[in-house]
C-alpha cells in the first residue's frame, strides 16, 4: 500500500491518513495494478474517489499539507453518462527535473451520492471495478480480472476514451475484452452452454451475468484486509470505513447485458434490482449481512 502511494507523493503515509479521514479510496488503473501486483505498470495518474460531502475537504487537506506539497491544477465539473463525479486534479508543487513525482497527477473524484464507489461501479469495463482503501482492498470480478479477462462494450459502441483504455490494458497486462462472459468458450461450457447460444448462457453462479445485481462483499467478489489479524472490525463499523461504509448494488452498464437478456432473464428477476434500475445504495451492516430498505440478507 505504501509503495502504491509512494509512486505519486513523497510521503505516502500522509496521503493514506487523509484518505482515511475523508473515507476515500484508490480506484482506476492504479488499483488494478495493485491487485495484479504490477506496480511497475502504474499509470501516470492516481485516481482517488471520495463520497458526497467529502471531496472538497479531502482536496483542501491534500493542498494544505506541506508534507505533500501539492498544487491545484484544475477542476472538471459535470455528470458524464454513468460516471457521476466531479474531479479535481493535483500536481506536485515543485517540478524538479529529476523528481520521481514531477510528471504525476492525483485526481480527486467526487461522487454525487453517499458512496465513493459509485463512479467505480459504473466503469466502462469490469477490469476497473476495484478499490484500495486504508484498511481493505476489493475486486468485484476476480474470476475475470485475475485471468486477465474483462467485459466491455462491443467495439462498435466504445467511445474513443474506451477504445484507448482497452488498448492500454491489453498492451500493459494482456487483457482480453468481450461484450459478454458467455463469449469465452470455457465459461459458456461451465454452465452447459456455447458461445452461439441465444439468449446467451447465464453465468449468474459465477457472478458474471451482466444483468444481475452485484455489490462489493457478495460471494463472487473479493474483499480482504491488509492486516486481518490486527484489524478491528468494530472500529471500522463505527467509523464507517470501507468495507463497511455506504455501498451500492449495480448492474453492468457495459457489455451486452444492458441490451439483451441472458438465458435466465436476470434483469427481470434479480432479487436486488428491479427491471429498469441499474444502481441502488445500500449499507454493509457487518461481514455477513447487507441491509437496505427491503432486505436483511446473509451472503
Amino acid at each position: 500500500r505504501r509503495d502504491l502511494a509512494g509512486a505519486y507523493v513523497g510521503d505516502p503515509d500522509t496521503l493514506w491518513h487523509h484518505m482515511k479521514e475523508h473515507w476515500a479510496a484508490v480506484g482506476g488503473e492504479a488499483a488494478l495494478c495493485f491487485l495484479l501486483r504490477r506496480l511497475d505498470a502504474l499509470p501516470h495518474d492516481l485516481e482517488l474517489y471520495a463520497p458526497r460531502g467529502h471531496w472538497q475537504a479531502l482536496q483542501e487537506a491534500l493542498l494544505n499539507d506541506v508534507q505533500l506539497n501539492l498544487r491545484l491544477q484544475g477542476v472538471i465539473s459535470g455528470r458524464a453518462p454513468r460516471y457521476p463525479a466531479s474531479t479535481g486534479s493535483l500536481r506536485p508543487r515543485e517540478l524538479e527535473p529529476m523528481s520521481l513525482y514531477a510528471d504525476r497527477i492525483i485526481h480527486v473524484h467526487h461522487a454525487y451520492v453517499d458512496s465513493c464507489l459509485a463512479p467505480l461501479a459504473t466503469s466502462s469495463t469490469t477490469a476497473l471495478i476495484n478499490y484500495v482503501a486504508f484498511d481493505a482492498l476489493a475486486c468485484a470480478y476476480p474470476y475475470l480480472t485475475f485471468n486477465l479477462r474483462a467485459i466491455a462494450s462491443p467495439p462498435v459502441r466504445r467511445s474513443v476514451h474506451e477504445r484507448l483504455m482497452c488498448a492500454r490494458l491489453s498492451a500493459r497486462f494482456g487483457f482480453e475484452f468481450e461484450d459478454s462472459p458467455a463469449a469465452w468458450p470455457d465459461l459458456a461450457a461451465s454452465v452447459g452452454g456455447t458461445t452461439t447460444d441465444w439468449p446467451p448462457a447465464c453465468l449468474r453462479p459465477f457472478g458474471l451475468c451482466p444483468g444481475q445485481g452485484r455489490f462489493f462483499g457478495d460471494r463472487a467478489s473479493l474483499v480482504a484486509y491488509f492486516d486481518p489479524v490486527a484489524v478491528n472490525e468494530e472500529d471500522l463499523r463505527w467509523d464507517h470505513q470501507l468495507p463497511f461504509r455506504a455501498s451500492l448494488v449495480w448492474r453492468l452498464g457495459c457489455g451486452r447485458g444492458n441490451m439483451y437478456p441472458c438465458a435466465q432473464y436476470c434483469r427481470a428477476y434479480d432479487p436486488w434490482l428491479s427491471e429498469g434500475t441499474d444502481i441502488m445504495l445500500l449499507m454493509i451492516a457487518h461481514r455477513g449481512s447487507v441491509i437496505n430498505e427491503r432486505y436483511l440478507t446473509p451472503y
